[in-house]
Protein backbone atom coordinates (compact mmCIF):
# COMPACT_ATOMS: atom_id res chain seq x y z
CA UNK A 1 0.00 0.00 0.00
CA UNK A 2 1.51 3.09 -1.01
CA UNK A 3 2.10 6.36 1.92
CA UNK A 4 -0.58 8.60 0.21
CA UNK A 5 -3.34 6.13 0.28
CA UNK A 6 -2.58 5.31 4.05
CA UNK A 7 -3.03 8.87 4.52
CA UNK A 8 -6.07 8.95 2.62
CA UNK A 9 -7.87 5.84 4.95
CA UNK A 10 -6.19 7.62 8.42
CA UNK A 11 -9.02 10.56 7.16
CA UNK A 12 -11.71 8.31 7.89
CA UNK A 13 -10.59 8.68 11.80
CA UNK A 14 -10.27 12.46 12.10
CA UNK A 15 -9.67 12.22 16.11
CA UNK A 16 -6.36 10.80 15.80
CA UNK A 17 -3.79 12.92 15.61
CA UNK A 18 0.36 13.72 15.62
CA UNK A 19 0.52 10.70 13.03
CA UNK A 20 4.32 10.47 12.47
CA UNK A 21 4.86 7.06 11.51
CA UNK A 22 3.11 3.97 9.70
CA UNK A 23 4.72 0.78 8.63
CA UNK A 24 3.10 -2.60 8.46
CA UNK A 25 4.05 -5.15 11.07
CA UNK A 26 3.70 -8.59 10.88
CA UNK A 27 1.38 -9.46 13.63
CA UNK A 28 -1.49 -11.23 11.57
CA UNK A 29 -1.20 -14.06 9.62
CA UNK A 30 -4.20 -13.58 7.41
CA UNK A 31 -4.92 -9.91 7.15
CA UNK A 32 -2.47 -6.88 6.78
CA UNK A 33 -1.44 -4.69 9.53
CA UNK A 34 -0.33 -1.28 10.12
CA UNK A 35 1.29 0.20 13.14
CA UNK A 36 0.12 3.93 13.27
CA UNK A 37 2.39 6.02 15.73
CA UNK A 38 1.42 9.50 16.98
CA UNK A 39 0.71 11.03 19.65
CA UNK A 40 -1.04 7.61 20.73
CA UNK A 41 -0.34 4.23 19.10
CA UNK A 42 -2.93 2.25 16.48
CA UNK A 43 -3.22 -0.44 14.52
CA UNK A 44 -5.07 -0.10 10.86
CA UNK A 45 -6.42 -3.41 9.94
CA UNK A 46 -6.66 -4.29 6.35
CA UNK A 47 -9.05 -7.29 5.98
CA UNK A 48 -8.23 -10.13 3.74
CA UNK A 49 -12.42 -10.32 3.06
CA UNK A 50 -14.18 -8.03 1.14
CA UNK A 51 -17.22 -8.68 2.52
CA UNK A 52 -18.57 -6.19 4.53
CA UNK A 53 -21.47 -7.65 6.06
CA UNK A 54 -19.07 -10.16 7.35
CA UNK A 55 -17.31 -7.64 9.02
CA UNK A 56 -20.16 -5.53 10.41
CA UNK A 57 -21.43 -8.97 12.25
CA UNK A 58 -17.75 -8.84 13.87
CA UNK A 59 -17.37 -5.29 14.64
CA UNK A 60 -21.60 -5.64 16.16
CA UNK A 61 -20.48 -8.55 18.55
CA UNK A 62 -17.02 -6.54 19.51
CA UNK A 63 -18.96 -3.33 20.24
CA UNK A 64 -21.38 -5.29 22.40
CA UNK A 65 -18.87 -7.28 24.28
CA UNK A 66 -16.26 -4.13 24.67
CA UNK A 67 -19.36 -2.88 26.51
CA UNK A 68 -19.37 -5.59 29.32
CA UNK A 69 -15.27 -6.18 29.38
CA UNK A 70 -12.80 -3.81 28.64
CA UNK A 71 -10.22 -6.44 27.72
CA UNK A 72 -12.00 -6.59 24.37
CA UNK A 73 -10.56 -4.15 22.18
CA UNK A 74 -13.30 -2.26 20.20
CA UNK A 75 -12.51 -1.10 16.66
CA UNK A 76 -12.95 3.17 16.62
CA UNK A 77 -15.91 4.73 14.90
CA UNK A 78 -15.22 6.67 11.64
CA UNK A 79 -16.39 10.28 11.00
CA UNK A 80 -18.95 8.86 8.68
CA UNK A 81 -21.81 8.53 11.92
CA UNK A 82 -24.49 5.74 11.92
CA UNK A 83 -21.60 3.69 14.17
CA UNK A 84 -19.90 2.76 11.25
CA UNK A 85 -16.50 1.22 12.68
CA UNK A 86 -14.68 0.12 9.36
CA UNK A 87 -14.72 1.92 5.71
CA UNK A 88 -14.47 0.22 2.65
CA UNK A 89 -11.25 2.07 0.39
CA UNK A 90 -10.87 0.57 -3.47
CA UNK A 91 -12.96 -2.61 -2.57
CA UNK A 92 -10.62 -3.34 0.97
CA UNK A 93 -11.81 -2.87 4.32
CA UNK A 94 -10.33 -1.36 6.75
CA UNK A 95 -10.60 -1.05 10.84
CA UNK A 96 -8.00 0.99 13.31
CA UNK A 97 -8.08 -0.06 16.54
CA UNK A 98 -6.20 1.31 19.48
CA UNK A 99 -3.17 -0.78 21.58
CA UNK A 100 -4.19 -2.97 23.67
CA UNK A 101 -2.81 -2.93 26.87
CA UNK A 102 -0.32 -5.06 28.33
CA UNK A 103 2.14 -7.53 26.37
CA UNK A 104 1.78 -10.75 24.35
CA UNK A 105 3.67 -13.63 26.11
CA UNK A 106 5.74 -16.40 24.79
CA UNK A 107 4.08 -19.80 25.37
CA UNK A 108 7.49 -20.91 27.16
CA UNK A 109 6.99 -18.10 29.33
CA UNK A 110 2.96 -18.50 30.14
CA UNK A 111 2.73 -19.53 33.73
CA UNK A 112 -0.28 -21.33 35.94
CA UNK A 113 -1.09 -17.27 36.77
CA UNK A 114 -1.41 -16.71 33.09
CA UNK A 115 -3.71 -20.07 32.61
CA UNK A 116 -5.95 -19.18 35.51
CA UNK A 117 -6.43 -15.92 33.86
CA UNK A 118 -6.87 -16.90 30.52
CA UNK A 119 -9.66 -18.88 31.76
CA UNK A 120 -11.19 -16.89 33.81
CA UNK A 121 -11.27 -14.54 30.71
CA UNK A 122 -12.44 -16.85 28.42
CA UNK A 123 -15.17 -18.02 30.55
CA UNK A 124 -16.47 -14.37 30.97
CA UNK A 125 -16.27 -14.32 26.75
CA UNK A 126 -18.42 -17.72 26.89
CA UNK A 127 -20.94 -16.50 29.38
CA UNK A 128 -21.60 -12.58 27.55
CA UNK A 129 -21.61 -14.90 23.98
CA UNK A 130 -24.50 -17.43 25.40
CA UNK A 131 -27.35 -16.28 23.79
CA UNK A 132 -25.81 -13.60 21.84
CA UNK A 133 -27.53 -13.82 18.36
CA UNK A 134 -25.30 -16.29 16.20
CA UNK A 135 -27.08 -16.03 12.91
CA UNK A 136 -24.93 -15.37 10.01
CA UNK A 137 -21.76 -17.07 11.42
CA UNK A 138 -19.91 -20.24 10.36
CA UNK A 139 -19.44 -23.70 12.13
CA UNK A 140 -16.77 -26.43 11.18
CA UNK A 141 -18.30 -29.44 9.78
CA UNK A 142 -16.43 -32.36 11.59
CA UNK A 143 -16.03 -34.70 8.60
CA UNK A 144 -12.70 -35.25 6.60
CA UNK A 145 -11.96 -37.84 3.82
CA UNK A 146 -8.34 -38.94 4.99
CA UNK A 147 -6.99 -39.87 1.86
CA UNK A 148 -7.64 -36.34 0.34
CA UNK A 149 -5.82 -35.04 3.78
CA UNK A 150 -2.90 -37.42 3.02
CA UNK A 151 -2.69 -36.71 -0.53
CA UNK A 152 -2.32 -32.31 0.74
CA UNK A 153 0.08 -33.88 3.19
CA UNK A 154 2.20 -35.08 0.69
CA UNK A 155 1.98 -32.24 -1.36
CA UNK A 156 3.15 -30.38 1.61
CA UNK A 157 5.96 -32.41 2.04
CA UNK A 158 7.37 -32.44 -1.50
CA UNK A 159 7.40 -28.77 -1.28
CA UNK A 160 9.52 -29.06 1.78
CA UNK A 161 11.48 -31.59 0.22
CA UNK A 162 12.21 -29.37 -3.01
CA UNK A 163 14.07 -26.65 -0.96
CA UNK A 164 17.33 -26.48 -1.36
CA UNK A 165 18.26 -24.87 2.29
CA UNK A 166 16.19 -26.02 5.25
CA UNK A 167 15.61 -23.95 8.62
CA UNK A 168 14.68 -25.13 11.67
CA UNK A 169 11.27 -25.02 11.59
CA UNK A 170 11.07 -26.46 8.26
CA UNK A 171 12.37 -29.27 9.27
CA UNK A 172 10.02 -29.31 12.21
CA UNK A 173 7.60 -29.10 9.65
CA UNK A 174 8.68 -31.92 7.04
CA UNK A 175 9.04 -33.92 10.56
CA UNK A 176 5.35 -32.86 11.68
CA UNK A 177 3.73 -33.90 8.12
CA UNK A 178 5.46 -36.69 8.01
CA UNK A 179 3.96 -38.16 11.17
CA UNK A 180 0.60 -36.50 10.60
CA UNK A 181 0.39 -38.23 6.91
CA UNK A 182 1.55 -41.74 8.46
CA UNK A 183 -1.50 -41.22 11.39
CA UNK A 184 -4.38 -40.37 8.97
CA UNK A 185 -3.43 -43.47 7.23
CA UNK A 186 -4.33 -45.41 10.20
CA UNK A 187 -7.52 -44.25 10.81
CA UNK A 188 -10.07 -45.41 7.87
CA UNK A 189 -10.89 -43.21 4.98
CA UNK A 190 -13.34 -41.32 6.74
CA UNK A 191 -13.28 -39.62 9.82
CA UNK A 192 -16.26 -37.29 11.78
CA UNK A 193 -17.54 -36.18 14.78
CA UNK A 194 -20.89 -35.51 15.80
CA UNK A 195 -20.84 -33.00 18.81
CA UNK A 196 -24.20 -33.32 21.37
CA UNK A 197 -23.29 -30.06 23.33
CA UNK A 198 -25.21 -26.85 22.64
CA UNK A 199 -23.47 -24.80 19.83
CA UNK A 200 -22.95 -20.72 20.58
CA UNK A 201 -20.74 -17.92 19.51
CA UNK A 202 -17.31 -18.00 20.41
CA UNK A 203 -14.15 -16.42 19.64
CA UNK A 204 -12.52 -18.79 17.49
CA UNK A 205 -8.95 -18.12 17.47
CA UNK A 206 -8.02 -17.30 21.63
CA UNK A 207 -4.30 -17.87 21.45
CA UNK A 208 -1.14 -16.38 22.75
CA UNK A 209 -0.74 -13.61 20.15
CA UNK A 210 -4.36 -12.99 20.61
CA UNK A 211 -4.48 -12.36 24.76
CA UNK A 212 -2.19 -9.27 25.98
CA UNK A 213 -1.10 -9.84 29.74
CA UNK A 214 -0.46 -7.30 31.94
CA UNK A 215 2.56 -7.23 34.70
CA UNK A 216 0.21 -8.80 37.31
CA UNK A 217 -0.69 -11.75 34.73
CA UNK A 218 -4.05 -10.48 34.09
CA UNK A 219 -5.66 -10.54 31.07
CA UNK A 220 -5.80 -6.38 29.47
CA UNK A 221 -6.64 -7.33 26.02
CA UNK A 222 -8.26 -9.49 23.46
CA UNK A 223 -7.91 -8.81 19.88
CA UNK A 224 -8.41 -10.56 16.69
CA UNK A 225 -12.26 -12.00 16.11
CA UNK A 226 -12.03 -13.15 12.76
CA UNK A 227 -12.43 -16.70 13.48
CA UNK A 228 -16.11 -15.94 15.71
CA UNK A 229 -18.14 -18.66 14.94
CA UNK A 230 -20.78 -21.42 15.91
CA UNK A 231 -19.31 -24.26 17.83
CA UNK A 232 -19.69 -25.99 21.61
CA UNK A 233 -17.82 -23.81 24.38
CA UNK A 234 -15.54 -26.42 25.33
CA UNK A 235 -14.24 -26.88 21.15
CA UNK A 236 -12.38 -23.38 22.30
CA UNK A 237 -11.57 -24.32 26.00
CA UNK A 238 -9.17 -27.26 24.80
CA UNK A 239 -8.76 -25.42 21.67
CA UNK A 240 -6.99 -23.02 23.84
CA UNK A 241 -5.08 -25.15 25.70
CA UNK A 242 -3.25 -26.66 22.65
CA UNK A 243 -2.50 -22.86 21.48
CA UNK A 244 -1.45 -21.17 24.39
CA UNK A 245 0.69 -24.25 26.11
CA UNK A 246 0.73 -27.04 24.28
CA UNK A 247 -1.11 -29.15 26.14
CA UNK A 248 1.06 -28.55 29.32
CA UNK A 249 -1.05 -30.42 31.91
CA UNK A 250 -0.32 -27.87 35.03
CA UNK A 251 -0.88 -25.37 32.91
CA UNK A 252 -4.15 -26.51 30.63
CA UNK A 253 -5.68 -27.41 34.19
CA UNK A 254 -5.55 -23.91 35.77
CA UNK A 255 -7.05 -22.47 32.27
CA UNK A 256 -9.72 -24.94 32.66
CA UNK A 257 -10.43 -24.87 36.44
CA UNK A 258 -10.54 -20.81 36.11
CA UNK A 259 -13.21 -21.41 33.18
CA UNK A 260 -15.01 -23.54 34.41
CA UNK A 261 -15.73 -21.04 37.85
CA UNK A 262 -17.02 -18.37 34.95
CA UNK A 263 -18.81 -20.81 32.54
CA UNK A 264 -19.78 -24.31 34.35
CA UNK A 265 -19.76 -26.92 32.03
CA UNK A 266 -20.54 -30.29 32.84
CA UNK A 267 -17.95 -33.48 32.31
CA UNK A 268 -20.11 -34.31 29.15
CA UNK A 269 -20.07 -30.99 27.61
CA UNK A 270 -16.64 -30.36 28.22
CA UNK A 271 -15.49 -33.54 26.93
CA UNK A 272 -17.33 -33.28 23.87
CA UNK A 273 -16.28 -30.16 23.04
CA UNK A 274 -12.63 -30.92 23.24
CA UNK A 275 -13.97 -33.87 20.88
CA UNK A 276 -14.74 -31.79 19.03
CA UNK A 277 -11.41 -30.30 18.74
CA UNK A 278 -9.40 -32.99 18.70
CA UNK A 279 -10.97 -34.60 15.67
CA UNK A 280 -10.09 -31.01 13.76
CA UNK A 281 -6.63 -30.42 15.96
CA UNK A 282 -5.57 -33.79 13.99
CA UNK A 283 -6.26 -32.97 10.44
CA UNK A 284 -4.98 -29.24 10.72
CA UNK A 285 -3.06 -28.06 7.79
CA UNK A 286 -3.31 -24.69 7.92
CA UNK A 287 0.04 -23.67 8.95
CA UNK A 288 1.68 -26.42 6.49
CA UNK A 289 -0.21 -24.76 3.53
CA UNK A 290 -0.05 -21.24 4.56
CA UNK A 291 3.93 -20.95 4.72
CA UNK A 292 4.61 -23.98 2.08
CA UNK A 293 2.04 -23.72 -0.38
CA UNK A 294 1.18 -19.55 -0.37
CA UNK A 295 4.04 -18.53 0.94
CA UNK A 296 2.80 -16.66 4.15
CA UNK A 297 5.82 -16.89 6.11
CA UNK A 298 3.58 -15.32 9.08
CA UNK A 299 2.20 -18.60 9.54
CA UNK A 300 5.36 -20.19 10.66
CA UNK A 301 5.23 -19.34 14.36
CA UNK A 302 2.22 -21.74 13.93
CA UNK A 303 4.31 -24.73 13.16
CA UNK A 304 5.29 -26.13 16.69
CA UNK A 305 8.91 -26.84 16.77
CA UNK A 306 7.67 -30.48 18.41
CA UNK A 307 6.68 -33.85 17.09
CA UNK A 308 3.61 -34.29 16.18
CA UNK A 309 1.03 -36.22 18.47
CA UNK A 310 -2.95 -37.46 18.59
CA UNK A 311 -5.12 -35.51 20.29
CA UNK A 312 -6.36 -38.14 22.63
CA UNK A 313 -2.61 -38.91 23.45
CA UNK A 314 -2.05 -35.52 24.67
CA UNK A 315 -5.49 -34.83 25.60
CA UNK A 316 -5.61 -38.34 28.40
CA UNK A 317 -3.39 -37.29 31.30
CA UNK A 318 -5.84 -33.38 31.45
CA UNK A 319 -9.06 -35.32 31.26
CA UNK A 320 -7.71 -38.01 34.13
CA UNK A 321 -6.93 -35.32 36.48
CA UNK A 322 -10.33 -33.67 35.66
CA UNK A 323 -12.17 -36.95 36.10
CA UNK A 324 -10.26 -37.56 39.32
CA UNK A 325 -11.33 -33.93 40.53
CA UNK A 326 -15.14 -34.35 39.63
CA UNK A 327 -15.19 -37.86 41.44
CA UNK A 328 -13.46 -36.17 44.23
CA UNK A 329 -16.41 -33.57 44.63
CA UNK A 330 -19.35 -36.12 44.42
Amino acid sequence: MQDETITDILRFWPKISGVQSVHPVALGATNRIYHVAGTENYFLKQYQTQDAAKVQREHQVISHLSQILPEVIAPMPTQTGAGERFVQVHGDLYALFPQATGQLIPTAQLTCRHASAAGKMLGRLHHCLRDYPAEGFPTIPLEWDNQQWCQRLERVIALIQAQSVLQQVDHWALRRATQQKQFLQCTGPVSSYQPHSRFQLIHGDYHQYNVFFGLDSQVTGIIDWDLLMQMPPGYEVARACTYLFQMRVKESLCLIQAYLKENPLTDDELLDGANCWGIFADRHLWPLEAVYLHQNLAAAKFIPQQDFEPWEARWRPVETILRAHSIDER
